[in-house]
């Protein structure tokens, strides 16, 4: 009874629970920055991510994430900043969020990883590395 969930997304099936607080969909950096700074942590229970983008975004506000292993957060979770689930179960959701929850994160930490190895100014980078070693013939 202490723990509330907080979704955001669109309830299209209309369905309501005594411990989940529905946002509703959030189209905004911060609109969905206001909505993670009011949460201790991320879970994503999601088959499929674009990059892993959302779990990057609780991420860049300091939350530490629980994610199923889809698209790069077996790449972007570590034990640092979160938890990565074992399979695409209720079962696994489930001990990844005790595991999380179990566990201390150093929020800032958190985001200043974000910040180190995702913000414009290294990825821009990055892609001028790629670059020019496409245009060197020596292929990174």
């Amino acid at each position: 009874p202490r723990i509330k969930i907080v979704a955001v997304a669109s309830n299209t099936r209309h369905q309501s629970w005594p411990n989940v607080i529905e946002m509703g969909f959030k189209d905004t950096a911060e609109s969905l920055c206001e909505v993670f700074s009011a949460c201790d942590f991320f879970a994503m229970p999601s088959m499929q991510e674009a990059f892993a983008l959302t779990p990057m975004q609780a991420m860049a506000c300091g939350l530490p994430v629980v994610a199923f292993p889809v698209s790069g957060t077996s790449e972007l979770i570590n034990e640092q900043n979160g938890v990565v689930c074992s399979d695409f179960t209720v079962e696994a959701l489930q001990e990844g969020i005790v595991t999380l929850m179990s566990c201390s994160y150093d929020p800032e930490a958190i985001r200043q990883d974000m910040i180190n190895r995702f913000s414009p100014t290294i990825i821009a980078q990055k892609y001028l590395e790629l670059y020019e070693s496409l245009l060197s013939g020596s292929i990174v």
